[in-house]
């Protein structure tokens, strides 16, 4: 019964409104046995206008952002991009070899230079880096400066669904 009609007729005699269940309720509050009025009817007890778009919002949140990761894989840190091998070369006393020659390869694929990961301040190779977010079987080449000394590894670089899970190799020159 429309409020209009409400008023022009009169309330009905022994006519009850309908009991209307809130989310409260399912928390354990106890409703009203019965609703006298439009008004009261719109409303569980308790429950303010302000309450019930709260209520709406947390509901509907979820779904109009989904961003938030709500059932969804999270990744923090999304926009940067992962390294697939890091590779140090060392000669045979242990010491770093900065002048090395490093290439690597992804499943059989061509030849690739690595990449110089120098210290700041620095113009010489501490590291290099194979691979950017690139999964599959790495094979890892380093050369001595001279090209006297050489060293080779494989390895197998995976991903979770946010980025690879980066490997590191030490290679040792003999």
């Amino acid at each position: 019964m429309s409020s209009a009609l409400w008023r022009r007729v009169g309330r009905p005699t022994g006519v009850r409104l309908p009991l209307v269940r809130s989310p409260l309720a399912l928390l354990g509050a106890r409703p009203r046995e019965e609703m006298t009025s439009p008004r009261e009817a719109r409303y569980a007890p308790g429950m303010k206008p302000t309450f019930s778009f709260l209520c709406t919002f947390i509901v509907a949140a979820p779904l109009l952002l989904p961003s938030c990761g709500v059932g969804a894989a999270q990744c923090p840190d999304f926009d940067l991009a992962a390294f697939s091998v890091t590779v140090t070369v060392v000669n045979d006393q242990n010491a770093v070899q900065t002048d090395a020659k490093v290439t690597f390869s992804v499943n059989g694929g061509p030849e690739q230079a690595a990449q110089c990961v120098s210290p700041s301040g620095s113009v010489v190779c501490a590291s290099w880096t194979a691979g950017v977010e690139q999964t599959g079987m790495f094979t890892i080449k380093a050369a001595s400066g001279d090209g006297m000394k050489h060293a080779q590894a494989s390895v197998t670089v995976t991903s979770d669904e946010c980025h690879v899970i980066g490997q590191t190799v030490k290679l040792t020159l003999m």
